[in-house]
């Protein structure tokens, strides 16, 4: 932290509250969280991201819920490619998650992991949602229409986070794409080289084709979830964010809250 003398603030980050559903699988967070930004620093963008883990279906299929999520404003083609691949995302206003919690509270096996993400998008972030994956095939398809079949095995499935803060808006803007991680890569450089000359970094096989790109506005959320996960079992979003292999199959809701200023 840099603190320039006579010329600093304090700004404090609201988290907002959001019930976990089941058991909470991270330490329970202070209620404020305090930053110090010198004068005219642009802060980054911050938001909690909650994973929550249901029986497969109770999410995604529960049509009172998606009378409370809006649908992301966006491209029909985009829009269109997001549903092909098994993914269903929507947005709401923050209070409109306790009418949404009254419909999942009580869901038996139910859990809820929690994680707190900070960047002004000049770096990426790896959100994994799948972890320890012996084999996978993954059906998903490109704007053309075509159908293409991958095979990975001893992986995680992730979410590439980029997200900074609109200074019109003050909207959130978030880019999520989805990848597999395979691993990781070892790279040397030479003696003269600056700066990091030896290190590893994840190999990434990523669907860029398939990026999420939408502002989320001061007192809204996000919520992503498999789309069909049954019928498809194969597509892109049944693979990111469900797990057939579990009994009771489960389905993991993403949901990103970006944290009030």
């Amino acid at each position: 932290m840099v603190l320039l003398g006579g010329c600093t603030y304090r700004k404090e980050i609201v988290i907002t509250p959001m019930h976990p559903v089941g058991i909470n699988q991270s330490t329970k967070p202070s209620s404020r969280v305090h930053y110090h930004y010198p004068k005219g620093y642009r802060p980054p963008a911050v938001v909690a991201i909650f994973q929550i883990r249901l029986p497969i279906g109770t999410f995604s299929d529960n049509k009172k819920i998606w009378k409370i999520l809006h649908p992301l404003v966006g491209s029909p083609d985009a829009m269109a490619l997001l549903h092909a691949n098994g993914i269903r995302a929507g947005q709401a206003k923050i209070p409109a998650w306790h009418g949404i919690y009254k419909l999942i509270h009580h869901v038996s096996g139910a859990t809820t992991s929690t994680s707190y993400c900070q960047t002004s998008g000049l770096a990426k972030l790896l959100v994994t949602v799948r972890k320890n994956i012996q084999r996978e095939l993954i059906l998903y398809h490109t704007f053309s229409g075509r159908a293409v079949l991958r095979s990975y095995h001893n992986c995680d499935n992730i979410f590439v986070l980029a997200m900074h803060i609109d200074p019109k808006s003050k909207s959130t803007v978030v880019e999520l794409q989805p990848a597999v991680n395979v691993g990781t890569v070892s790279f040397r450089r030479g003696p003269q080289a600056m700066g990091l000359t030896a290190g590893t970094h994840p190999d990434l096989r990523s669907f860029a084709h398939l990026q999420i790109r939408t502002e989320i506005p001061p007192g809204k959320f996000l919520v992503l979830c498999p789309w069909h996960a049954r019928r498809d079992p194969f597509s892109l979003g049944a693979q990111f964010l469900s797990n057939t292999t579990h009994i009771p199959p489960r389905q993991t809701v993403l949901i990103m809250v970006p944290l009030a200023r």
